[in-house]
């Protein structure tokens, strides 16, 4: 004995089998609250409303990485006030390497005078 049949069920079809395992079988719980809220929820309206969630999850993901890659971007502008001195230094200033060329070319000049005067010291 059926104990359903005595019931008034109506028959599903398989759209509407289909629409109901979407929502029970979503793992995003505000994209099942987002079913939930319809009131003649059909399986195209689902469909629809799960797309756009994919959808919008995919373009917060791509913005996501963008406004990262663009923080790294300024962090390494902020850092360089591009002179060709503060591209080759790095993180240093350009008036430490301004110290060290000045430095550098110092001791070169003291070597050449050492040359030229026959003293050669390294």
């Amino acid at each position: 004995m059926q104990i359903t049949a005595n019931c008034d069920f109506e028959p599903l079809t398989p759209d509407q089998l289909l629409r109901d395992r979407l929502v029970t079988g979503t793992q995003n719980s505000k994209v099942r609250e987002n079913l939930l809220k319809e009131k003649k929820l059909t399986l195209e309206k689902a469909l629809d409303i799960a797309r756009a969630a994919e959808s919008t999850a995919a373009q917060m993901k791509v913005m996501t990485t963008e406004s990262r890659l663009n923080a790294v971007k300024e962090k390494k502008k902020e850092q360089s006030d591009g002179s060709p001195l503060s591209m080759i230094a790095g993180s240093k200033t350009v008036n430490s390497v301004v110290g060290i060329m000045k430095d550098a070319t110092v001791l070169h000049l003291a070597r050449l005078v050492h040359i030229v005067s026959g003293r050669i010291t390294l």
